[in-house]
């Protein structure tokens, strides 16, 4: 300040400053003072004449404006790249669905060359489908959409359901040389972890994937240990390891876990989606890793637990009712003619006695009509009246109607809502034929 104001003194130039004050208050605060000099009539510097303001609001919302102004800058780097990486996501998988199912209109293929084709359009489509329902998972994580829904988790079942899982998906893989060893300590069979079950098997599913992804053969180790107050689940393979240099970033979305000459197929979000799901458990998520050796990932949650009985996992029962000897009837509520043609062609084998339904409405009018109907699958998204609004005046005509919905709604929380809805089941679109057929099987 002495600078700018002899310097006024010495030649009139006026003077623009800004200082920090201490307010009465003891806060912090910002002044502007504007001065200039004064001459006599012999033209010399006589005095100093200015004003002082208190502009502290206005510094706090420059700032804040300049903040904003690099967020939306970032925002806007973290946009082109994000449609960069999913236009080659997408595309990739895309590519190969049309570029395979032009191949099979050739007449001279034979049998085993056109059942390649299907097994490479039908690797393809599931890869899309994987990549739509990440990109949902991390949109309504970022938007704050995720709900976090308590209850006691028997941790044994909810192991073996998950390591059951990878080995079928092993088993119709090319992962022969590797071996999955879960363990599970004794003492777990009387604890319960109180937490959301759907969304820990979620990132352990997503964890077990890497694992089988990046090793080609030793073991794979899926357990669990109690640390004071916290359990921990680890999965731990004998993989590529990560380079140092990586290891902080592998949390990052489209952060691709690759070697030097080998592409991974996957999105680079699971890691990503793992996190954010950790965050909201109030769980932390971590890795260890050395090249060439393998990783070992840690979910550690604090621990909430009650006394129980051991509860085995649930099986399906072997003795299934007959049901040879009558007639299913299933009600069918579907508006769109593809899907429809779909499902026809999967149940043009099945003994099943098939109504069909284009609306809410009609489905409604047809189960008035016909006392008998098993079974109601019932598409949600529907001209003139919505699935589930019929879903509920048929459970008033009937409080024992089984209806399963069938939807491309595919978030995963929303099989729990169809549920407190009065659904007994859900199955999400494109339909797979075994599992629509099990689905049928099952409840009918």
């Amino acid at each position: 300040m002495m600078t700018a104001v002899a310097r006024t003194l010495e030649n009139g130039s006026p003077y623009n400053i800004e200082l920090e004050i201490i307010r009465r208050d003891g806060s912090i605060g910002i002044l502007r003072s504007i001065g200039e000099a004064e001459r006599d009539e012999n033209d010399r510097i006589v005095r100093l004449r200015g004003v002082a303001q208190d502009i502290s609001d206005i510094k706090r919302t420059e700032a804040e404006l300049r903040l904003a102004l690099k967020e939306e800058r970032s925002a806007q780097i973290y946009k082109d790249q994000f449609l960069a990486n999913m236009s080659h996501e997408i595309r990739t998988p895309l590519n190969g669905v049309v570029g395979f199912a032009s191949l099979l209109r050739d007449a001279d293929l034979d049998t085993a060359t056109r059942n390649e084709y299907i097994d490479t359009i039908e690797s393809c489509s599931n890869q899309l489908l994987n990549l739509i329902d990440d990109i949902l998972d991390l949109a309504k994580i970022e938007a704050g959409e995720i709900e976090i829904t308590k209850k006691p988790i028997h941790i044994p079942t909810l192991m073996y359901e998950v390591a059951a899982t990878q080995d079928a998906i092993k088993a119709g893989g090319d992962k022969g040389k590797l071996r999955l060893v879960t363990q599970v300590p004794q003492d777990a069979e009387t604890l319960q972890l109180y937490s959301d079950p759907l969304r820990i098997q979620q990132i352990l599913t997503n964890l077990l994937n890497n694992a089988f992804k990046f090793a080609d053969e030793g073991t794979i180790v899926f357990g669990v240990e109690y640390k004071h107050d916290t359990v921990e689940f680890l999965v731990k393979d004998e993989g590529i390891g990560i380079e140092p240099a990586r290891i902080n970033r592998i949390f990052e979305r489209f952060q691709h876990l690759e070697g030097t000459e080998k592409k991974y197929e996957g999105t680079g979000l699971g890691l990503s989606i793992s996190q954010g799901l950790a965050d909201l458990l109030g769980a932390t998520l971590s890795v260890e890793s050395t090249p060439g050796q393998g990783s070992l990932f840690r979910l550690k949650i604090p621990l909430e637990t009650r006394a129980t009985t051991p509860q085995p996992a649930t099986t399906a029962t072997t003795n299934q009712r007959s049901k040879a000897m009558k007639t299913i009837t299933v009600l069918i509520a579907e508006d769109d003619e593809t899907n429809k043609k779909l499902i026809q062609k999967i149940l043009q084998s099945t003994p099943y006695q098939i109504l069909w339904a284009a609306n809410g409405e009609q489905a409604i009018q047809l189960y008035r009509q016909h006392s008998g109907i098993n079974l109601v699958l019932m598409d949600i998204r529907m001209p003139v009246m919505h699935g589930d609004e019929a879903a509920r005046q048929i459970l008033k005509i009937n409080p024992e109607a089984k209806i399963i919905a069938q939807t491309a709604y595919a978030m995963r929380e929303e099989r729990e809502q169809f549920l407190k809805t009065g659904f007994l089941d859900y199955i999400a679109k494109p339909y797979i034929r075994g599992e629509f057929l099990a689905m049928i099987e099952k409840w009918a």
